[in-house]
């Protein structure tokens, strides 16, 4: 439909929207500020911790109201946006829920164990178990509170794109930088994936083939490089002009087959996965102490895979190998990472990573002289190497500057030097913007 009006006309159409999306923003913002704040005078922050997988001390104990009051928000907004889906329209709808106010409670959780049975684990699973965490008069009024913002502003949700929802994330979840999380800035993930998705690299027009790209994060936290390669994909399809009838079907495709994140936090694979909206193929990967003398050792166990060439449940799953890995491994070394532990366990999840560094080195002995196995992040780019297809597969990585210029990382230079052609370096001069993610110093 057209509309004809003057130039002041289209800036207040502009101004107007860009106030609506602030709008939204704000309201979800306050929402998960207040529910965190009555979440946490409710002195259940043990639970919540519990439920969430992280340590019930410090500055993570302090953190867990606001990450519940964030799931609960996501799983809400998303609940209310599927109520339309004909698989789940017999689910209790959120205002009904509500309209029994002595049972919210008990109608939104047994509503999310239901999406669950058909799909939408990343985002419900961990709802599900704040809810059976905390007892029910604790949980209440913040509940309520997230759960009415949901039915308001939901249907909003389609007119924040990729720019808004991840800064959004990144100011709340700022506690995060103490677990080595770092989170890449918007402007770095779109710089990143539209390097690596050139507008000569793909056949753009094909909505068919395009749908058949596999683009995997192994380190997704939040999902923002997958939120900005599949941006740049959608708006290489429509720059050239692409053949598809349903853009709906094109935008499921690349959220439910193409893009792939794992990770070992469980509340970032679900924030991933509500970023995503549909996405099924986002995995918290096990890390840890597992049964008996062993631990698990998340994304790392797919190098180990690759090195004994088994069919562990972790490589079978990925299928074949990847068009594309993009990807800001984290930067903390062992003991911010495993601080949940106590010591006899880190040293278990250590033992194992020196294992994996280990079977790297019997197969691929150049790989294995680019780990330090003190630091996590130099295993990514070996992974990388093992998970791409080996004649176009394209790697897309954010590095520390010292890992190019220090001589602590001339091992891992020369490695990626001899596995990958070099296309592309990009680094900040800018002394007021040095780095490429939110969050690091």
């Amino acid at each position: 439909m057209w509309r004809e009006g003057t130039v002041a006309d289209l800036a207040d159409s502009l101004r107007n929207a860009d106030l609506t999306k602030q709008r939204v923003l704000e309201a979800i913002e306050g929402t998960v500020r207040d529910a965190a704040e009555l979440l946490g005078q409710g002195d259940c922050g043990e639970q919540l911790a519990a439920a969430l997988a992280i340590p019930a001390k410090g500055k993570d104990l302090q953190a867990a109201p606001l990450l519940a009051a964030i799931v609960l928000s996501n799983a809400a907004l998303l609940h209310h946006r599927l109520r339309s889906e004909p698989a789940i329209a017999e689910v209790t709808s959120i205002e009904h829920a509500l309209e029994h106010s002595d049972q919210t409670l008990e109608l939104l959780r047994d509503a999310w164990e239901s999406v669950l049975s058909v799909r939408y684990s990343p985002v419900f699973a961990l709802a599900g178990e704040i809810l059976r965490a905390v007892e029910a008069p604790l949980l209440d009024r913040p509940l309520r509170k997230i759960a009415k913002n949901a039915v308001i502003v939901a249907d909003e949700l389609a007119s924040l794109r990729f720019e808004h929802f991840g800064p959004q994330y990144h100011r709340l979840l700022a506690a995060a930088k103490f677990d080595g999380a770092i989170y890449t800035n918007n402007v770095a993930a779109l710089l990143l994936a539209r390097l690596a998705l050139t507008a000569d690299r793909h056949h753009w027009p094909d909505s068919a083939a395009l749908s058949k790209l596999r683009v995997l994060d192994p380190a997704c936290g939040t999902g923002t490089l997958l939120l900005a390669s599949m941006h740049t994909i959608r708006e290489r399809f429509e720059q050239a002009s692409g053949d598809a009838e349903d853009p709906d079907a094109l935008q499921l495709g690349l959220v439910q087959d193409v893009h792939h994140g794992l990770d070992i936090s469980a509340h970032c694979v679900h924030i991933a996965a509500s970023n995503l909206a549909l996405g099924n193929q986002l995995v918290a990967m096990p890390h840890g102490p597992r049964d008996g003398d062993t631990a698990a050792a998340g994304s790392l166990e797919l190098l180990a895979d690759a090195a004994t060439a088994s069919e562990a449940p972790s490589s079978a799953s990925l299928g074949e190998q990847f068009d594309l890995v993009i990807t800001n491994p984290p930067v903390a070394r062992n003991d911010p990472r495993n601080r949940q532990y106590d010591a006899s366990s880190r040293r278990l999840v250590q033992r194992r990573e020196a294992e994996i560094a280990n079977l790297v080195r019997a197969r691929d002995p150049h790989a294995f002289k680019a780990i330090d196995q003190g630091n996590p992040r130099t295993f990514f780019s070996p992974l990388a190497d093992k998970l791409l297809k080996k004649s176009e597969g394209v790697l897309a990585e954010v590095l520390p500057t010292t890992s190019l210029t220090g001589a602590s990382g001339i091992q891992e230079r020369r490695f990626l030097a001899d596995r990958f052609q070099i296309e592309t370096v990009v680094t900040s001069h800018d002394p007021q913007r040095m780095n490429f993610s939110e969050n690091s110093t």
